[in-house]
């Protein structure tokens, strides 16, 4: 008991030390924690604007500081792309289309009548167009928009290649059928 009692100045001051020392750390968590919410909410409120090159044509991405609320507006750049340009796109992904995929797809009818069309609007080529629509009429014999394509291309066919080729068409059962 002397013990406590000679040293209770000591024990008391020790309390208080510890005391401080405990709200000063306390505070400083609080304060770091603050500083990384508000470094995260800086981070997400970046913005990034796509800017286009109108010589060039390049998209390169300037970085916006400023942080704000307000959502981001992208306009839709213009295409200098022509129609024409656009179709041959599609035409190209409509064969890749067709090589990859089966008649089971779902979307394959519809590719394969919209191929049939852009052989004839894109080459002339009446007999591929023809083949292609044909085989669209095989697939999906109730749609009366292949059919009436298909006779339409066949009056083409037998005008420019010929009565024999307008028979040749009916011969195909498969897309690789086409070339042969």
């Amino acid at each position: 008991m002397d013990f406590i009692k000679d040293n209770l100045g000591w024990i008391i001051l020790l309390i208080i030390v510890l005391w401080v020392c405990w709200n000063v750390i306390k505070e400083l968590l609080h304060s770091s924690m603050q500083t990384l919410e508000k470094d995260n909410t800086q981070k997400n409120n970046h913005n990034e604007k796509i800017i286009m090159n109108e010589e060039t044509g390049i998209k390169h991405i300037e970085h916006d500081t400023v942080i704000k609320e307000e959502p981001i507006i992208v306009e839709p750049t213009k295409t200098k792309e022509n129609p024409l340009e656009i179709k041959r796109k599609l035409f190209v992904k409509n064969k890749e289309y067709l090589e990859v995929h089966s008649p089971e797809d779902n979307r394959y009818i519809i590719v394969l009548f919209e191929t049939g069309l852009l052989y004839e609007e894109l080459y002339k080529d009446y007999f591929r167009a023809a083949a292609h629509v044909y085989l669209a009429t095989l697939f999906d014999n109730q749609n009366k928009e292949y059919e009436e394509n298909y006779l339409r291309l066949c009056k083409l066919v037998r005008k420019n290649n010929g009565a024999d080729w307008e028979y040749y068409i009916t011969l195909i059962h498969d897309i690789n059928d086409i070339d042969k």
